[in-house]
């Protein structure tokens, strides 16, 4: 993870996603709880590796106030941003052309987080397969 502000910026040269990790005390806090504390908008999420009676799992994924949110229903695609008024775009694969539109980013990879730092979350129906 980045050590302070000149790193960051250092990086953000060269990337368009920097993650920001940060350990929590798991004694003091559930993830639930943590997760009322820090989620802002409709769109934010919570990801749980719970098996069982246990409190905290492996790991706990938090997400909130995302860049831009994708729904596609049939050959529409509908793009919201924050701040920016809904784009409607045709696509003949919806999900490829949301995977195109991914392509230009580029993730700082920390090799000390997890492997998810980031990325598409959310739900695919039955018939979108």
């Amino acid at each position: 993870m980045p050590d302070g502000l000149d790193t960051f910026r250092d990086l953000a040269r060269d990337h368009t996603l920097i993650p920001i990790a940060r350990d929590v005390f798991r004694d003091l806090e559930t993830p639930v709880a943590a997760f009322w504390k820090l989620r802002r908008g409709a769109y934010s999420f919570l990801l749980e590796s719970v098996e069982g009676g246990e409190t905290w799992g492996r790991y706990t994924y938090m997400g909130t106030e995302p860049r831009a949110v994708y729904r596609a229903k049939g050959d529409v695609v509908t793009i919201a941003r924050p701040g920016v008024p809904d784009e409607r775009v045709t696509a003949d694969d919806p999900l490829g052309f949301v995977l195109d539109r991914l392509k230009g980013e580029r993730v700082y990879l920390d090799p000390a987080l997890p492997r998810f730092v980031g990325g598409l979350v959310g739900g695919l129906t039955y018939d979108a397969v």
